[in-house]
């Protein structure tokens, strides 16, 4: 074999895309599966049944979402109700469940977990105890700082308590009030290099070489 020949041979093959696209629910009354799925809002792909009546399969899919469910006749042979632990996620658990409720679907209460995994509770991903209300340690990350290093966190994570990161340049005025009440409750100071507007020149220069540490502040 040429050099050439092994080198090509070494390459490593670019990994084929893979989508997780369906989820496949069993049920007993196809028609009855049907009309619950569009009270939810869900939007209808496709209602297919084969001539006879021996075979029919529906396909709904969530607003905004890339993961759709498909049902029917002779579509699965796993036995109806079998299908459990299915998380749909939500960016505003409470908004949704009123949307739920509104549309006639029954629906429990807003719960969270404790992390305990010995509770009497039907067991889920996050535990066997439930609470009643939203987690209140949920909450968004709101990143300002541009930096190369990833951040390092799980899916996990961010679903349980309905987390959420998010990018700005320096944030909403709510974020800046935010930011600063909170410095002012925990004693928080910012790390910068003050110069006095005097020498406003040198804090430029300063700024512009890079080496100034996070931020040049001018005081009047």
């Amino acid at each position: 074999m040429s050099k050439t020949g092994a080198s090509i041979s070494q390459q490593k093959a670019a990994p084929v895309d893979m989508k997780f696209e369906i989820v496949v629910i069993p049920v007993s009354d196809v028609d009855r599966a049907k009309e619950f799925y569009a009270k939810l809002g869900w939007r209808l792909d496709a209602d297919h049944a084969a001539p006879g009546g021996d075979f029919r399969v529906i396909q709904f899919t969530p607003p905004g979402s890339g993961c759709s469910v498909i049902f029917g006749k002779n579509v699965t042979a796993a036995a109806p109700g079998s299908a459990q632990g299915l998380y749909l996620i939500v960016s505003d658990i409470e908004a949704a469940r009123r949307e739920l409720l509104e549309s006639g679907v029954e629906v429990s209460e807003v719960f969270h977990n404790e992390g305990v995994y010995a509770g009497t509770d039907e067991p889920y991903l996050f535990g066997r105890v439930r609470v009643s209300g939203p987690d209140p340690a949920h909450g968004r990350l709101l990143v300002v700082g541009a930096s190369f290093d990833p951040i390092e966190v799980t899916p996990l994570q961010l679903i349980s308590g309905t987390k959420s990161i998010m990018g700005w340049w320096s944030g909403t005025p709510t974020d800046s009030e935010d930011t600063l009440r909170f410095a002012e409750l925990s004693g928080v100071r910012p790390m910068v290099e003050t110069y006095p507007l005097e020498k406003a020149a040198e804090g430029y220069a300063r700024m512009m070489s890079g080496n100034a540490q996070f931020r040049v502040v001018l005081t009047m």
